[in-house]
């Protein structure tokens, strides 16, 4: 009896340990997800300001939200070269995104891309 207990007692902390383990791989696996879609977020969001200032040099940026995600997108715009900020935000989780273009003969010509958060 007190062997049944003893392995008893070893396979539940086996067993403890494996649900542990599976609940810590769940968490980081959404962490990872949701960190890679506001990413995405935020780089289809700076996409978007690229193509609206091909059709609107004097473009100054705008505000985007749907559920619970949302874009901020605020252009610069210094003669032909465009500073262009991207804050991105998916639930708690948040992605900043700067980068700089010069727009060249109806072309936009990108000088730096960087991620800020």
């Amino acid at each position: 009896m007190a062997s049944v207990l003893i392995i008893s007692a070893g396979v539940w902390l086996i067993l403890a340990g494996q649900a542990a383990l599976h609940v810590n791989q769940a968490f980081l696996s959404d962490s990872y997800t949701k960190g890679e879609s506001v990413f995405l977020l935020a780089q289809g969001c700076l996409d978007l300001s690229w193509r609206s200032i091909l059709l609107n040099p004097e473009y100054k940026g705008q505000n985007l939200s749907q559920l619970d995600q949302s874009c901020i997108i605020k252009v610069v715009k210094t003669q032909d070269y465009y500073q262009v900020d991207v804050e991105a935000q998916h639930g708690n989780y948040y992605k900043k995104i700067m980068a700089a273009a010069s727009l060249v003969d109806g072309k936009l010509f990108l000088d730096y891309w960087r991620q800020a958060e």
